[in-house]
């Protein structure tokens, strides 16, 4: 995709300018329509393949690890997978499991609510701070 500049062709008049694109949006997709399907279960013996007709038709093939398999092994982990995609299949278990690193939530620091619903005070850094970025930007120092 080729998308001129809109910061260089912010100019009254211009068709490419951010001004002229906001006023002529068109969105491309409703998304405001999501269709309802019941959910595709499966059960399988460990071990196992079985081949899943989606709700469009199309089909996947998943395969589940075995009973034998150790998810502390983190090499092992990513040959499963390298195979399963040699073979067009998705594997499915716990593929690697590591006891001793914290949770991803915690890893990341997320907040506990949803970030849709804390108020713009908690998800926007102050003005002074945005000052302060600005400001290094412009002499080139952090």
């Amino acid at each position: 995709m080729i998308s001129p500049c809109v910061t260089f062709n912010n100019h009254e008049g211009s068709t490419k300018s951010y001004l002229n694109v906001k006023e002529h949006d068109a969105p491309l997709h409703d998304i405001t329509f999501i269709p309802r399907y019941e959910n595709i279960e499966v059960d399988y013996a460990p071990g196992e393949s079985r081949e899943v007709t989606l709700h469009d038709g199309s089909r996947i093939t998943l395969k589940k690890l075995g009973e034998d398999y150790d998810p502390g092994d983190a090499l092992r982990a990513l040959q499963t997978i390298h195979h399963g995609r040699q073979e067009d299949k998705f594997v499915t278990g716990i593929l690697y499991l590591d006891p001793d690193k914290e949770p991803f939530d915690q890893d990341l620091r997320l907040a506990e609510e949803p970030l849709a619903t804390l108020p713009l005070e908690r998800v926007r850094p102050p003005k002074e701070v945005l000052d302060e970025v600005m400001a290094s930007l412009m002499t080139g120092k952090s």
